[in-house]
Order: C-alpha cells, then sequence, then structure tokens
C-alpha cells in the first residue's frame, strides 16, 4: 500500500516519490522520457504513466492558473462533504473542498483519515470516496441535449460507491473506473470499489433503491468478470491475477463496508 499513498513529487527530470512514513524513492529521468514508464509495487499494482504524470502535477504549480482562469467549464460539484477534503487542480494550485465547489477535469481528489465527500457529475452521475481515499477525475465529456458522452476516472486508494448517471444508460461502454489492479466498466448501476488494504481490489454490485440492477465488467491482463446480480462481488490481488469467481456478499456486510459513501 506505500505507493498508492505516498506523495508523487516534481524534483525537475526526477520523479521522488515520498511515503507517509517517511521513506523516498527517487526515480531519476523520469520526466526526460519520450515515453515515461509504468510503476509497478511488489503487489503488481500497476501505476500507468499517465496516472503518475497526473498524481505529480504540472512543472510550474500555479503558473497557469491566471491564464485559464474562467475558461475551463466545471463537470460537477461537491455535494455533500466531511472532514478534510483536498482538491489539486490541473496547474497544481491545492484548495480545501467545500460543499458547492466545482470539480474540473484533471482534478486529484483527497480525503483525509476523516473525510468524506460526494460529487455530483454533469451527467446525474454520483461518485463518492471515503476517508483515505485517492482519485483523478481524468474524462468528462457530456452533451446534455443528446445525453451521450464518455467518462473515466483514476481510483488509487480508499473506499468508495458509485452510481452511474446518463452516459452509462446511453452508451455501456462510455463509463470506465480505473484502479492499479483492474479496469472496471460500469453498465448502469450503482457500485461499490473497496481498497482495504491497499492491495486488494473489491467490487461489489448494489441494487439500486428502484430495484434495478445494472452490469459491471472487471477486467485486467489475466481476465475478467461480470457482475450482473444484486451483491455480487469480487476481488483482485493483482493487475496480473484474474478477479475471483463471481460470489454473493452479505448484504448488511456490504452496507456496513460502503456505510459513509
Amino acid at each position: 500500500s506505500w505507493v498508492r499513498h505516498a506523495d508523487f513529487v516534481r524534483q525537475g527530470p526526477d520523479l521522488m516519490l515520498v511515503g507517509a512514513d517517511g521513506k523516498k524513492i527517487l526515480v531519476e529521468n523520469y520526466f526526460l522520457r519520450e515515453t515515461p514508464p509504468d510503476l509497478v509495487d511488489q503487489s503488481g499494482a500497476v501505476f500507468w504513466a499517465e496516472l503518475v504524470i497526473k498524481l505529480a502535477g504540472p512543472v510550474a504549480p500555479g503558473q497557469v492558473a491566471e491564464v485559464t482562469a474562467g475558461t475551463a467549464e466545471p463537470i460537477g460539484r461537491i455535494e455533500t462533504i466531511e472532514g478534510a477534503v483536498k482538491i489539486t487542480r490541473a496547474d497544481g494550485t491545492e484548495a480545501t473542498g467545500n460543499k458547492g465547489d466545482p470539480i474540473f477535469q484533471d482534478d486529484v481528489v483527497e480525503t483525509g483519515s476523516d473525510g468524506a465527500v460526494g460529487i455530483l457529475l454533469a451527467d446525474d452521475s454520483v461518485f463518492s470516496p471515503d476517508s483515505e481515499g485517492r482519485a483523478v477525475i481524468d474524462d468528462m465529456v457530456y452533451d446534455p441535449g443528446e445525453q451521450t458522452g464518455k467518462m473515466g476516472i483514476s481510483l488509487v486508494s480508499g473506499v468508495m460507491s458509485f452510481v452511474s448517471g446518463q452516459i452509462s444508460k446511453v452508451d455501456p461502454d462510455a463509463m470506465v473506473l480505473k484502479t492499479p489492479v483492474a479496469t472496471i466498466g460500469i453498465r448502469g448501476t450503482q457500485v461499490g470499489i473497496e481498497i482495504p488494504n491497499g492491495e486488494d481490489l473489491n467490487v461489489v454490485l448494489m441494487e439500486e433503491a428502484d430495484g434495478f440492477v445494472g452490469e459491471v465488467v472487471v477486467m485486467n491482463d489475466a481476465g475478467s468478470q461480470v457482475l450482473n446480480s444484486a451483491n455480487a462481488f469480487t476481488q483482485v490481488a493483482g493487475f496480473q491475477v484474474q478477479p475471483t469467481v463471481v460470489q454473493t456478499v452479505d448484504l448488511e456486510e456490504m452496507v456496513q463496508n460502503f456505510a459513509t459513501t
């Protein structure tokens, strides 16, 4: 779990990883490469280059803020919030999250040990990370007239739930959540995602309030599993490890695990 919770810091051409324990790992000349490599930790989790670059931020944080102010359209807003929540913009500036604050593409959302946040996105999707969560809003394009678009979110750590909106109802392949051990395709449903120890990934398909159950596809280099029944569950231990056979999780246990999300 060390890499998931580490700070990613640019130091000129180098990448410095700084863990919560104070340990540091220097990757020399990482940003000089034409195509920076993915990072793989000891558990087999893959931190792809695009994610690493976003977590590390720009070369000169804050310097482009004045130029881009007012030009970017928000893709969502904070609806509910508890405890400490930090938002890091694409230009590297950091802000404390507050209810009603806008969310933009490429924002990094992080919750503290007492934090939780509910984010309403433009297509009415709801994204809710719990404590010690870290996520990047990678991609959000939505046409409200046609109710079409695409969405991508990278989940690095924490417990979170996601309720899909209009995009995934029109195009079943348009909503993708990426994690270091698997990619999750969401087709018009509610899903709970848990990385309890920073290594394994647990995915639970939830029944929505009106009784509707959609479909979730969990896939990586080793294989895939399809969840299409209420409380269906699979676990993934690494990017080269196939998702486990689908089981049904106890409803009471599921509610307890995801209560704050």
